[in-house]
């Protein structure tokens, strides 16, 4: 056994090792054998813009990505839809050269605030067998060293339609009413979400965790549609 890991991360990194040997990666924009995406691809991601709407209720926002970028949907729906975790290391490698060329807001780096996944209804969880979005939170906090602790005090009811098959303006409706606190929420929140479209589902969070108690409403998304 590998010193410094738990057996369960150690029969994580096995796993991981081994399917590598019986389905070895092959770089999903290009290619390339030996990675699900290659550094050449890597370095050619789009970028979202620094200076994006804010979604009402939110005090800032901040999105690394481009969603029209296929390699970043790539990292962000095949992740998602098919549980590839595979692809993680491809984000957190992104996001570390992410925040070595740009600033992150000073609001970030507050050590009251608290990292809240945007998280999909149990039943979608337990189907894709990963919570996507609370191990996307854990990658940005690994990878821009946030002193923030993640809370999952936000939960989410079951909707019938994904709001990727919906237009911008049905997505408010979709969303409304689908989220519930779990405990009181922290005072000052970052709300981590995979991708910003027309805000509605960052509004709609913001506007449950502030009549439940919170002050100030931040998020960080990995990507911008």
């Amino acid at each position: 056994m590998v010193i410094g890991l738990s057996p369960m991360r150690f029969l994580h990194r096995l796993k991981d090792r081994l399917l590598d040997i019986v389905y070895p990666p092959i770089c999903q924009s290009c290619g390339m054998m030996g990675f699900w995406l290659c550094d050449a691809c890597l370095n050619e991601v789009e970028e979202a813009s620094l200076a994006p709407e804010v979604p009402a209720g939110i005090d800032g926002v901040l999105s690394c990505f481009a969603y029209a970028d296929p390699k970043v949907r790539i990292l962000t729906a095949t992740y998602k839809y098919r549980s590839a975790t595979a692809f993680e290391l491809a984000q957190s490698t992104l996001l570390q050269h992410w925040v070595q060329q740009h600033s992150l807001p000073i609001w970030a780096y507050d050590a009251s605030v608290v990292l809240v996944p945007i998280l999909s209804p149990e039943s979608r969880i337990a189907t894709r067998g990963i919570n996507h979005v609370l191990r996307l939170a854990q990658t940005f906090k690994r990878s821009f060293q946030l002193p923030s602790s993640i809370s999952t005090v936000l939960g989410r009811l079951e909707h019938d339609t994904h709001n990727a098959e919906l237009e911008h303006e049905e997505r408010a409706a979709n969303v409304r009413e689908t989220f519930y606190l779990k405990a009181d929420p922290p005072k000052n929140i970052i709300l981590i979400d995979d991708v910003l479209t027309t805000g509605s589902t960052l509004a709609e969070a913001a506007r449950v965790l502030r009549e439940g108690g919170a002050e100030q409403v931040y998020a960080i998304t990995f990507a911008r549609g």
